[in-house]
């Protein structure tokens, strides 16, 4: 929609968390994909926040959030 201007309000959160082996230590030579950069800079471009971090209890949580259009 050219021109159209959209406010953002009413900020929403997302958080997954999973109980599976967690991220590879840094300087494994595991963790060469994509996704998770990928998933970083979508969230990026649409100005949301994207968190990924090995969660203390084993697992990965990553937590999102963007702003919605009103």
């Amino acid at each position: 929609f050219e021109g159209e201007q959209v406010r953002f309000q009413r900020p929403v959160a997302i958080e997954v968390h999973d109980n599976g082996v967690g991220l590879p230590p840094a300087g494994s030579g595991r963790g060469h994909g994509h996704g998770l950069g990928n998933l970083q800079r979508r969230m990026e471009e649409i100005g949301g926040t994207c968190g990924i971090a090995a969660a203390a209890e084993g697992g990965t949580r990553v937590r999102l959030a963007v702003a919605l259009a009103a």
